[in-house]
């Protein structure tokens, strides 16, 4: 990547998005170096922590971490330790500085692993918080659901654009309806809920609770 301002730009046209390129060359360049610095097994899970948005959890971690001689925590750990990724004070989940995970996503989209990888965080995202999930949950623990539920919003939104472009309809249908909660009662992603119920297929009459819902 050696992004350089358009030649057509006006003297002063070009000053904000020359600027603007010339940090983002700097930081690739930043992130390349430090991305020599790590094992074969570090680079592995950095790629595969790309296909979260947002933050995320340890739990999500293992369910998309491939397996490897080091435990995922350990590996985690190191990338701490290395400014890689960084903890979320207070909740116990962990987030990729933007920079950091467009370096590494574009190292993932150089493999054939993307598909496989969005696959497993679809899936977890979909068994986790999507409607099988949350009508197993009691009473008991429906706050403490919510709660993650909140927590998975970005996570839900990147998984519910992989079920739509591989055509699983069922864990669209299932994604959306487990974070309904959100939709509904948050301003900030009532339009995003909107959107998304316009593009999800009608569940078939062959499936009572997912018409109910519907």
């Amino acid at each position: 990547m050696n992004p350089t301002p358009s030649s057509d730009a006006t003297d002063n046209d070009s000053v904000i998005p020359y600027q603007g390129w010339h940090v983002l060359h700097l930081f690739y360049q930043i992130e390349q170096a430090q991305w020599s610095l790590l094992s074969d097994e570090e680079q592995l899970l950095l790629r595969e922590l790309s296909v979260f948005a947002g933050s995320f959890p340890l739990v999500g971690v293992e369910a998309v971490a491939t397996e490897s001689q080091t435990p995922v925590l350990a590996r985690l750990q190191s990338l701490v330790q290395q400014s890689l990724v960084v903890p979320v004070r207070g909740s116990g989940r962990y987030r990729l500085l933007e920079t950091v995970r467009l370096y590494a996503l574009d190292k993932l989209a150089d493999t054939d692993q993307i598909g496989a990888l969005r696959g497993r965080h679809l899936a977890w995202v979909h068994e986790s918080f999507g409607l099988s999930a949350a009508a197993q949950t009691s009473d008991r623990e429906t706050l403490a659901f919510e709660d993650q539920i909140w927590a998975e919003v970005e996570n839900a939104i990147a998984a519910m654009e992989w079920a739509e472009e591989t055509g699983d309809a069922d864990a669209l249908f299932g994604v959306f309806i487990g974070f309904a909660v959100v939709w509904q009662n948050d301003t900030r992603y009532a339009n995003t809920g909107l959107s998304w119920l316009e593009r999800i297929p009608i569940p078939p009459s062959t499936d009572p609770l997912a018409r109910t819902l519907w």
